[in-house]
């Protein structure tokens, strides 16, 4: 597995950059996610100062690799957009994502509703959307 390294004044600390879990619940939930990434990057593609990314770990708490959440789409302002990165660290980048679209399923909608939510919130991510192309466990599909 790979990490990415901070080194700290007592130890190393490792942030991790995946956990081994499978993309999706279904094709249908893969194909949503890489469409609706394909779009967010198409639509701020002239934008310099845009990182758009998906299912990237998003650290939140400098010092603890255990506060992680790792959002379908995200959408950041105010960084450099041109390179790709290993994770995301918000104490690093000095900034938190503005737009997070989660694709909900039957299997994550309690944690997209509950544990996500309230991360999000706390972090003061603006707009949380969530997307359920089966129709089968929200109201309204989008969100």
């Amino acid at each position: 597995m790979a990490s990415s390294r901070v080194h700290s004044k007592s130890k190393e600390i490792i942030y991790p950059e995946s956990d081994g879990k499978p993309l999706g619940e279904t094709g249908w939930h893969v194909s949503a996610t890489f469409e609706f990434l394909g779009d967010l990057k198409l639509y701020y593609a002239e934008r310099q100062d845009v990182y758009v990314a998906s299912n990237m770990f998003l650290y939140y708490l400098e010092g603890d690799p255990s506060k992680v959440v790792c959002p379908d789409c995200m959408v950041i302002f105010g960084v450099d957009g041109n390179y790709e990165r290993a994770t995301f660290k918000t104490w690093a980048e000095r900034v938190v994502p503005a737009f997070v679209l989660e694709i909900s399923s039957k299997k994550t909608i309690r944690n997209d509703l509950g544990k996500k939510k309230a991360i999000y919130a706390d972090l003061g991510v603006i707009d949380y959307v969530l997307y359920d192309p089966l129709g089968d466990c929200l109201d309204i599909p989008l969100q």
